[in-house]
């Protein structure tokens, strides 16, 4: 072969090489990259998660996080993921952004101040902020009963939504100490007369039979009269009923429904006037609204007294039949 064949020839394969090289280059850089990118990836879960390891997951996964909006929450912890688009389990192109809203943790509230309110409008300024009452403590104070007379923290504090303001509640004035009067020898209705009107409260009464004493007089006392007591202490009462022939005793069901119109608990007391006296069938606190059902036995013709919170006034008053 001459020079000139075999310079021809080595021209040729030289340009070959090139073609081939050029041809490779293109579907390295085009067509390969067009492909990864087409693929598709599932979306994993990062809600809830600190900002570091959602990221990872997701890069992991070939995706890119974004920080969309930052949020304050008063339950997904500061730097935590609290939402995430797209949502776990969707399909995405290998590549693509996740973007996802960040935690601020709980937004911080100025502590207003509750001194000298009563309980009900400072639970309502409290909860106005997302905050809530803690701890309440009652001491006897100057201030009206019920009134706020201190508050931990203390008013223009920072506080965190959801945080707790401890509240110490005035119980009013210190009871005032008194000395018993003696009731024995009074009718029972003039008797809780005088303790309900010194600032007590009619406590036990117990019923004896007596030939000697007059129907319904108040015989004993506790505490005894002279015994220092103070405004709320309770007197209990032993108080006589006629000695009568015996009497057969019938059976009767007490029946009362409490007033559906009360707000929160309240006292009812139902007393039945019979033959052997007057007994209390019922003395307790109970719902609005509540049904109230008592098996009691009477002996001759009775009388129901039904007392709702207030003892003097009696809401219903009937026969026993």
């Amino acid at each position: 072969m001459s020079e000139r064949a075999l310079s021809v020839a080595l021209k040729i394969s030289i340009g070959s090489l090139l073609l081939i090289i050029a041809v490779g280059s293109a579907l390295l850089f085009v067509f390969i990259p067009r492909w990864v990118k087409g693929k598709v990836v599932e979306v994993p879960n990062v809600i809830g998660k600190p900002r570091e390891i959602a990221e990872a997951e997701l890069k992991r996964a070939g995706l890119r996080m974004v920080v969309a909006s930052e949020r304050f929450s008063n339950i997904v912890p500061e730097g935590c993921v609290i939402d995430q688009s797209p949502r776990a389990g969707m399909k995405m192109k290998l590549g693509n952004e996740v973007g996802v809203v960040l935690s601020l943790g709980r937004d911080k509230v100025s502590v207003p101040d509750l001194v000298g309110l009563m309980l009900d409008e400072a639970e309502k300024q409290l909860s106005a902020l997302d905050l809530r009452v803690g701890l309440r403590d009652r001491v006897y104070s100057e201030k009206p009963r019920g009134t706020i007379i201190a508050q931990n923290p203390l008013p223009s504090s920072v506080a965190l939504r959801g945080d707790p303001v401890d509240l110490l509640i005035s119980a009013g004035p210190y009871p005032e100490l008194m000395i018993l009067k003696d009731l024995r020898g009074l009718k029972l209705e003039e008797a809780e007369r005088l303790i309900k009107l010194s600032g007590l409260e009619v406590g036990e009464l117990r019923f004896v039979k007596s030939r000697e004493r007059p129907h319904e007089t108040v015989v004993d006392q506790k505490p005894k009269p002279g015994e220092i007591v103070k405004a709320g202490d309770k007197v209990d009462l032993v108080v006589s009923v006629r000695e009568r022939r015996a009497a057969r005793a019938r059976p009767v069901v007490i029946r009362h429904v409490v007033s559906p119109d009360k707000k929160g608990p309240v006292h009812v007391r139902i007393v039945v006037e019979h033959a052997k006296g007057i007994e209390r069938v019922v003395d307790g606190q109970f719902k609005p609204g509540e049904r109230i059902e008592r098996l009691f036995f009477v002996v001759g013709s009775a009388k129901m007294r039904v007392y709702e919170d207030d003892m003097e006034h009696p809401v219903r008053e009937e026969p026993v039949r």
